[in-house]
């Protein structure tokens, strides 16, 4: 993240960090401290990304469903499916 710490937001309460968000070429990165996730910051959070990189995109693993919902959440659609071997 120092590489790109330019591109990136931090999502605070009460002064203590809880989330960031930021996009690297057009992608979305978005974590959110375990203790806040299902409340909304998530959301919250792409959507003013989404104000600042209209274009973005996110790269979520099938195997991720809450990534997943949260992003459709945010009216992202499935568009690719990447084949990878294991």
């Amino acid at each position: 993240m120092l590489k790109n710490g330019k591109q990136y937001y931090i999502c605070l309460q009460a002064d203590n960090p809880i989330g960031f968000v930021g996009q690297i070429d057009g992608d979305i990165r978005v974590a959110v401290d375990p203790e806040y996730q299902g409340r909304g910051v998530g959301k919250f959070m792409i959507n003013q990304i989404m104000k600042l990189h209209s274009g973005s995109f996110a790269k979520v693993k099938l195997k991720n469903e809450a990534s997943i919902k949260l992003f459709e959440s945010c009216g992202f659609e499935k568009k690719y499916y990447i084949l990878e071997r294991d």
